[in-house]
């Protein structure tokens, strides 16, 4: 009698055990935000049909699967876990890629404001990248301000060879 009493009891209490950390491990909530469009006068409007990308950043792999703005330029994840940190990017047709990094479940009110450009998608190496601090690789054209840029410094550098 007295094995079988304890028995049941060890078995309870494993399955309470069980249950009570499947439940801790298993937490998860919803990211949402907003895509806004900075234009080049000063508007800002949402962003229609703009890929969200979460690629985790806490290791060195790992993705949800994208999201899809809608014609208010809303997105919205399901089951983010929590305590993971990810990093959300952003593209789409007349769009320049964005990368915010530090997302984490249950942020609710992102606002992510992205400027015209190439709509060029950024791959996850260079996402990774960029959630880090760091700079993408190039994409093979230069914008205006680096033209600029680049012409000044050209004219720098004539000025110091000549000076000397």
């Amino acid at each position: 009698m007295f094995r079988k009493n304890y028995l049941t009891l060890l078995l309870t209490a494993s399955l309470v055990l069980f249950a009570a950390s499947s439940f801790a491990f298993g937490q998860t909530a919803p990211v949402r935000g907003v895509v806004k469009l900075q234009k080049t006068d000063g508007t800002v409007v949402p962003v229609a049909d703009a890929v969200v990308e979460a690629f985790r950043t806490d290791i060195d792999r790992g993705k949800m699967p994208e999201a899809k703005t809608n014609r208010r330029g809303e997105f919205s994840f399901v089951g983010f876990p929590l305590g993971q940190r990810y990093a959300l990017a952003v593209s789409g047709p007349g769009i320049g890629p964005l990368v915010e990094p530090e997302i984490k479940g249950g942020m609710e009110n992102i606002v992510l404001t992205v400027r015209e450009g190439d709509g060029r998608r950024l791959t996850e190496a260079e996402a990774r990248q960029l959630a880090k601090g760091g700079v993408a690789a190039p994409t093979g054209e230069l914008t205006a301000e680096e033209k600029r840029q680049q012409a000044d410094n050209a004219k720098k550098i004539a000025e110091i060879e000549a000076s000397a």
